[in-house]
């Protein structure tokens, strides 16, 4: 599996900071942290890049993964049939093959991580808060996926 379409786009941008030395330790880049709304989406790129360098079924597993996981926790919310939906329906499905829309698989995982820490309520509710601003991280639209996230368990689940 190569890198498609979109994503030469990032993995130019990240052969250029390897080159330089950027990723050399993502650690000592927290600054970039504090640059845009994607800081989190940096970051995950920034450690993948330092783990598996530019192989790209590595990056294709890992998005998988993540969308897994995020179809795990829509079960947890809301049950089976939207999960099974979630997870194999088309429009999610092209989250695992794109490594550009690894910003919307952590906006996602951050915003539902949120929900689900918010239906836990008590002292989850600082986690619940960390979780949204991490989904913001990800990208600007997580507050508003969180939000949404929040009264749509609400709604239906009755766990708030």
């Amino acid at each position: 599996m190569a890198f498609v379409f979109d994503d030469q786009a990032v993995i130019d941008r990240y052969e250029r900071w390897q080159a330089a030395g950027i990723a050399v330790n993502p650690v000592s880049s927290l600054r970039y942290w504090w640059r845009g709304a994607r800081a989190a989406t940096l970051m995950s790129n920034l450690i993948t890049l330092r783990l598996a360098g530019l192989t790209p079924w590595v990056w294709h597993v890992q998005n998988a993964l993540f969308h897994a996981l995020n179809a795990a926790l829509v079960f947890y919310l809301f049950g089976f049939w939207p999960a099974a939906l979630f997870f194999a329906h088309p429009i999610t499905g092209g989250l695992s093959v794109y490594v550009s829309i690894r910003a919307d698989l952590l906006m996602t995982r951050y915003a539902l991580l949120s929900a689900v820490f918010l239906c836990w309520g008590g002292s989850w509710l600082l986690c619940s808060v960390l979780a949204l601003w991490m989904a913001r991280s990800a990208k600007a639209c997580g507050v508003i996926a969180a939000l949404g996230l929040w009264l749509t368990a609400w709604c239906f689940s009755g766990r708030m």
